[in-house]
């Protein structure tokens, strides 16, 4: 019972080779809400957020710099994805591994709404949405390769 519903995360930076951010029922199984981002910086990820469950994230000036796979990766799930006035999503040019990755953004499933976002895919995909999605929204945005 119980579980942890919203988490807030505010002015943070994160500097890692692994994951920045991950949603997940496998391991955190009571979680059932949602995640919001201000102020805050993901450098030098594996993925800058990974969303691997249904939460709803909301990110407002949010950077993820120089992911190795990608800025944002949603997997098997229905998240929902807020991202508004941020900088840029993405890789960056230095990809360490062109062919598996470097990507700004891959959604798998779920809903996404990007407004005022820079979202550069390096070497890959700037928005790549390789299965069927609920819903993408853009306004504002400046994607580029």
């Amino acid at each position: 019972g119980g579980g942890v519903s919203n988490v807030q995360i505010t002015t943070c930076w994160f500097f890692t080779v692994g994951t920045g951010l991950q949603t997940s029922k496998t391991i955190l199984p009571t979680f059932s809400g949602s995640v919001f981002m201000d102020l805050s910086e993901f450098h030098m990820c594996g993925s800058g957020v990974k969303l691997m469950d249904d939460s709803a994230v909301y990110m407002d000036n949010v950077h993820l710099h120089y992911s190795d796979f990608a800025g944002i990766y949603v997997g098997v799930a229905n998240p929902i994805i807020y991202v508004s006035n941020s900088g840029i999503i993405g890789t960056g040019r230095d990809c360490p591994n062109p062919t598996t990755g470097c990507n700004g953004i891959i959604m798998n499933s779920g809903s996404f709404l990007l407004s005022a976002v820079t979202i550069d895919g390096g070497l890959g995909h700037s928005i790549w949405v390789p299965a069927p999605i609920i819903e993408g929204v853009m306004t504002g945005c400046k994607i580029s390769n």
